[in-house]
C-alpha cells in the first residue's frame, strides 16, 4: 500500500526508525497523506456516505431529518421541509410485486440534486413512483407559493399505483394536488418516459438503467436534469446527474456509487413475485421480530425480492450456472458484474434494528457476517455454514442484499 502513497510519504514511513519527534510526525504525515488519497476513492466517500446515512436511524420522522441534516445529507431547507411532510423509516422497504421503496436519505440525495430544477411552476417526471411517496415530493416544491406545477409519476404496476392514488387520498393537501392535476399518478413503461406531459425540467428514474436512457433525455426540457442509475444488475452502480443545456447538447456526472433494483420491464419484475401475504401492502409494514430476518438460497435473479424460502441443502447441488442475482455490497471485494449468491437478507428485513446494527459488517468477509447474523437471530450456524462450503465447492460466490 506504500507504494501507492508516493515516494514522500514512503520516505516519511522510512524515517520512523529516526528520533521521537521526526517518526511522529512521519507517522502523522503518512496517516493524513493515506486518509486523504483513500478519501480520493469514490467507493471510499461512498462507504463514508453510506455508514452517515445508515446511523440515520430514529424513533420520529423529526428525528430522522434532523439526523439527515446533522450528517449533511439534507442542505437546502426546501429539501428538508418537504421531507418532514412525509413520514417513514430510513430504510428501503419492499412494498410488494417485487418493488422497492428506497430510504428517505437516498430521497434527499435526489431531492438535492434535482433541486435547482424544481422551481416553482416547473414540471417533473418520477420513473418508477411506485407508492408516490417521492413523487408527492416533487409535487409539493413545484407548487410551492401557489405555483401551478405539475409532478407526474409514472409505474407499470397498475396495482402499486392505485396503492397509491388510495395513499395519497388520505391526505387532504396531496389529494387537493390531485384534484387540480398537479399530482398526477400514470402505469406505463417509465423507460419510455411519458411523452404526454413532455418535456420536463426534472426527471427522476428509481431503478437502475444498464444505460443512459436516451428516451428520457429526449423528454428533457432545455436547462432540465435527469437523476438516473446507471449499471449493470447486480453489479455497482453510479447515480448519474444529466443535463441538457440551452442548445441541447448533454452533460453527464456521476455523484456517487449507489445500488438499485433494475429499470426493467414490467413481466421480467411480476415474474419474481405474487401479490402473496408476504409481498403485499403487509410487506411495507416494518417487521416486529428479529425472525423476519432470514436467509434465503437465491433461486433466480428476481427471487432476492420474493416471499423468503428456507434453507435447504438440496437447493444446491447443483451450482447456479448462468444465474443472475442484483444481490453484491460495496465491500463484495473482486466481484464485477452479476452473480449467483447463496445467502442474502431478504428486503422484508430493511428496517429493523438489526440490519441495521449489521449492515457495516456486511463489507466484511461474507462468511463471518453469515456467522455474526446466525449467532444474533439464533439460527443454526452449523448449517449455514455447511452450505456456504457447499456452495463455494460449486464454484457459487456469496453476497448480501444491501
Amino acid at each position: 500500500m506504500l507504494g501507492r502513497l508516493g515516494p514522500r510519504f514512503a520516505r516519511a514511513w522510512q524515517s520512523v526508525s529516526g528520533p521521537t519527534p521526526r517518526a511522529a510526525a512521519a507517522v502523522l504525515l503518512v496517516a493524513v497523506g493515506g486518509a486523504a488519497l483513500l478519501y480520493k476513492q469514490p467507493e471510499t466517500r461512498y462507504l463514508l456516505k453510506r455508514a452517515m446515512a445508515y446511523r440515520t436511524f430514529a424513533s420520529s420522522q423529526a428525528g430522522l431529518v434532523d439526523s439527515l441534516v446533522e450528517y449533511g445529507v439534507v442542505q437546502s431547507p426546501e429539501v428538508e421541509q418537504v421531507l418532514r411532510q412525509f413520514a417513514y423509516l430510513d430504510a428501503p422497504h419492499g412494498i410488494g410485486y417485487a418493488a422497492t421503496i428506497s430510504a428517505p436519505h437516498m430521497h434527499a440525495y435526489a431531492l438535492e440534486l434535482l433541486l435547482p430544477q424544481l422551481r416553482p411552476g416547473g414540471k417533473v417526471l418520477d420513473v418508477g413512483s411506485g407508492t408516490g411517496y417521492l413523487t408527492a415530493c416533487f409535487a409539493k416544491l413545484v407548487t410551492r407559493d401557489g405555483a401551478h406545477g405539475k409532478a407526474v409519476g409514472i409505474e407499470h404496476i397498475s396495482e402499486l399505483t392505485s396503492k397509491a392514488r388510495r395513499n395519497l387520498g388520505r391526505d387532504p393537501a396531496l389529494a387537493q394536488l390531485v384534484t387540480d392535476g398537479a399530482l398526477e399518478l400514470v402505469v406505463g413503461d417509465g423507460r419510455l418516459g411519458w411523452a404526454a406531459e413532455a418535456p420536463y425540467d426534472a426527471i427522476h428514474v428509481g431503478a437502475a438503467a444498464p444505460r443512459l436512457p436516451q428516451d428520457l433525455v429526449a423528454q428533457l426540457a432545455p436547462g432540465g436534469r435527469l437523476v438516473v442509475p446507471i449499471g449493470p444488475e447486480g453489479g455497482m452502480q453510479v447515480l448519474s446527474v444529466v443535463d441538457k443545456r440551452p442548445d441541447g447538447t448533454v452533460h453527464r456526472r456521476d455523484a456517487m456509487n449507489v445500488m438499485y433494483v433494475p429499470l426493467c420491464a414490467r413481466d421480467y419484475q411480476l415474474a419474481s413475485a405474487s401479490p402473496s401475504s408476504s409481498d403485499s401492502a403487509a410487506a411495507v409494514q416494518r417487521p416486529s421480530s428479529r425472525r423476519q430476518i432470514q436467509a434465503q438460497r437465491l433461486g433466480s435473479s428476481s427471487s432476492a425480492f420474493a416471499a423468503p424460502q428456507p434453507l435447504a441443502a438440496s437447493s444446491l447441488s447443483q451450482p447456479a450456472a448462468g444465474r443472475r442475482s442484483l444481490t453484491v455490497v460495496a465491500g463484495n471485494k473482486g466481484a464485477s458484474g452479476p452473480f449467483a449468491p447463496l445467502v442474502v437478507v431478504t428486503r422484508n428485513a430493511m428496517g429493523t434494528k438489526e440490519f441495521n446494527q449489521f449492515r457495516g459488517k456486511m463489507i466484511s468477509l461474507h462468511s463471518q457476517v453469515i456467522k455474526d447474523f446466525c449467532k444474533q437471530l439464533g439460527a443454526d450456524t452449523k448449517q449455514v455454514q455447511g452450505l456456504i462450503r457447499l456452495a463455494k465447492k460449486n464454484g457459487e460466490k456469496l453476497g448480501f442484499l444491501a
